[in-house]
């Protein structure tokens, strides 16, 4: 099993694990041309005779909100260029290891060198750095799902954690501040990222989609999940291979794109075979085992998850046409805040008994 960094040690070196994350970096003249839309919009709508002056403040207000948001809503962080600091600690290389059924070392070399492999293309640019994102989530998750971190009196991890396709291993090397993380993909992208941050941990190759995982029953407190069950034909399996390397008690996080707010775009990615909904998750949770399963639809953008009260935002840009989404015709730059707001994304907790 991995072990995750030390959370004293990485308080040490850059202060990871306790400096907030900048969510909006506010400059004076865009909060000064965000008040002055506003101010216009509530005017405009003022002059309206069936319109009060309430609601024109209202909508003046919401505009003011939405643009200002959109407007400073690139983020630093200051956790990543604690992850990537020189002086960081090393805690030895990721243990890699390959089933005898899928040796995948020697293609997955040959596809990254010979054409873009899925995570290259797919995951290019989403301007959400793993630094940002990836450690935002981890901490929504611990925080807000599975009820705080678990460290022993030296700051070190108590429990263990599974990243099912972890892919380059972003919220796993986040998650490493609070379990013992493994990962288990096709491939071992995320070796890469756990040596460069002198993390370690377990890297298991092996095909994830119908083959058994080779892992032992009940080996791990919490399970991962995330981006992945819609790429698999055979559900059933799949989750009944996590259940059954659940340990008991343990939880499981499902992520996996609403199909109800991303009809439209779910088959953009070539890669997609299977849509669900909140209903779809909760009945294949259950069918595979189950229990205790809670579901929630929500915007993958942070602030919303700091500051609830603020979803009204993304409410109010969903409105905005699709083509708004994107920034060029190949639609492959797109814009956050607009994209995120249109596109959510179901969050499922589960328990084994």
């Amino acid at each position: 099993m991995g072990y995750g960094a030390p959370r004293n040690n990485l308080r040490m070196h850059g202060q990871f694990a306790d400096q907030e994350i900048i969510l909006f970096k506010v400059h004076s003249m865009k909060g000064i041309l965000a008040i002055g839309v506003g101010i216009a919009v509530a005017l405009l709508f003022s002059l309206h005779p069936n319109i009060s002056a309430y609601h024109a403040g209202f909508a003046g207000l919401t505009v003011f909100a939405a643009l200002l948001v959109s407007l400073t809503a690139g983020t630093t962080s200051k956790r990543m260029s604690a992850l990537t600091s020189p002086s960081f600690p090393a805690f030895g290389e990721p243990e890699v290891k390959k089933t005898d059924a899928f040796q995948l070392n020697i293609v997955a070399d040959g596809l990254r060198n010979d054409q873009s492999s899925y995570l290259d293309i797919v995951y290019e640019d989403l301007d959400l750095k793993p630094g940002d994102y990836a450690h935002q989530l981890v901490d929504y998750l611990v925080n807000s799902w599975l009820g705080g971190p678990s460290l022993d009196s030296n700051g070190m991890p108590r429990k263990s954690m599974l990243d099912v396709g972890a892919g380059k291993g972003a919220q796993a090397a986040a998650f490493s501040l609070y379990f013992n993380v493994t990962t288990l993909d096709r491939h071992d992208h995320a070796k890469q990222t756990f040596r460069s941050l002198n993390i370690k941990a377990e890297v298991v190759v092996a095909e994830i989609g119908d083959q058994a995982f080779p892992l032992p029953d009940n080996a791990f407190d919490v399970i991962f999940t995330k981006s992945v069950i819609e790429h698999i034909e055979n559900w059933e399996h799949y989750l009944a291979e996590i259940h059954r390397v659940l340990a008991p008690g343990g939880s499981v996080i499902v992520m996996t794109p609403n199909w109800s707010s991303q009809k439209v775009n779910f088959y953009d990615d070539p890669t997609h075979v299977r849509p669900y909904t909140m209903r779809t998750l909760d009945r294949a949770l259950r069918m595979t085992g189950f229990d205790d399963i809670q579901i929630d639809d929500i915007y993958q953008l942070p602030f919303t998850w700091r500051m609830p009260f603020l979803k009204f935002i993304p409410w109010l840009v969903r409105k905005f046409p699709d083509s708004m989404k994107w920034r060029d015709r190949q639609q492959r730059q797109h814009r956050v805040l607009v994209r995120f707001s249109k596109e959510t994304t179901l969050l499922a907790l589960a328990r084994k008994r």
